[in-house]
């Protein structure tokens, strides 16, 4: 007959087995439905998923974009209500460039797989509500913003400086309305698919020459060039050239957001001409150099005076020649 101290560790080691067949089994049976919830998990959207108010949960990438497609129907095509300003029209969505990419929209609502237990929880249990992912043709929309700016808005007027025979003229810039491009971007793409229209608001647009440019202009450049005549000298013969006889050959253009000078040669070769017709009128090359060096003076903006072969331009006082 067995003693019953030799039967206590029999029964205490088929304790610890059955406890540990029990164990192992559990963690097979939670460790399978884990890895049955993420595979499930790993090929479909989570559950309770809507794009733009779509039910699209539980369903494969495919069959996801086939009920996104179904549901939107004619509301991808459905026009676009526009208020620039607070005037109203209609846009068509080929016209703003937008489109619905069905594909994108479901995988950006599938995610990344994962074995995170939060993750697999929120797949099952949570509920997402997704806006489409929506395409842009750049193009087209920058088509539409050119056309709604020029429908309502107003170009910036540069400012300018003229040259006329009695003196500088000046007119004052003008700020422009313009549609902010980003800005009326981002609200035609927020109003697609939805109810509500687009609010696109005219912003101040600046002009390249300001007030500031103008003046720079007036007091670098033109009252200088206008301050005094300049002397032609050919020879022993000095011809006269008054600010009226050639501020018409002077004008101002916009170049890098400022007023630079510039000449036209033509007409002071021409006025050049006419003043040295008479008595010991100088050769064609003469003349020309003349032109040309009275020219660079003028564009470089430069005082002092020059010299050429036989003809003397000189910038003086208005007292020295009146």
């Amino acid at each position: 007959m067995t003693p019953a101290s030799d039967q206590a560790p029999d029964r205490d080691k088929s304790g610890a087995s059955a406890v540990l067949l029990v164990v192992v089994g559990l963690l097979l049976v939670v460790g399978g439905a884990y890895a049955a919830s993420y595979f499930l998990a790993a090929d479909k959207l989570p559950r309770r998923t809507e794009i733009a108010g779509i039910d699209v949960g539980a369903k494969s990438p495919d069959a996801a974009a086939r009920a996104l497609e179904d549901g939107l129907g004619e509301r991808v095509d459905a026009p676009i209500t526009v208020l620039v300003d607070g005037e109203e029209q209609q846009v068509t969505p080929a016209e703003a460039g937008l489109s619905v990419d069905y594909d994108a929209s479901v995988e950006a609502a599938a995610g990344d797989p994962s074995w995170s237990p939060q993750h697999l929880w929120q797949h099952w249990t949570a509920s997402v509500e997704l806006d489409p992912v929506i395409e842009v043709d750049d193009t087209a929309m920058t088509a539409l913003l050119d056309r709604l700016e020029a429908d309502d808005g107003e170009p910036a007027v540069d400012g300018t400086v003229r040259f006329i025979r009695d003196g500088v003229r000046t007119t004052a810039p003008q700020l422009g309305r313009a549609v902010d491009p980003t800005a009326a971007r981002e609200a035609l793409v927020s109003a697609y698919l939805g109810d509500d229209p687009a609010e696109l608001t005219l912003t101040t647009v600046a002009p390249d020459i300001d007030a500031a440019d103008v003046q720079a202009a007036v007091d670098d450049f033109a009252n200088p060039a206008l301050a005094a005549p300049v002397m032609l000298v050919f020879g022993e013969s000095p011809v006269q050239l008054r600010p009226d006889d050639f501020a018409p050959a002077l004008s101002m253009e916009p170049e890098g957001g400022v007023l630079v000078p510039v000449v036209d040669t033509e007409r002071l070769a021409r006025l050049v001409d006419s003043v040295t017709g008479a008595e010991g009128k100088p050769v064609d090359a003469t003349v020309a150099q003349s032109v040309r060096q009275i020219s660079d003076y003028y564009v470089k903006g430069g005082g002092g005076s020059f010299g050429g072969a036989g003809a003397t331009a000189q910038y003086g006082s208005q007292s020295d020649f009146l």
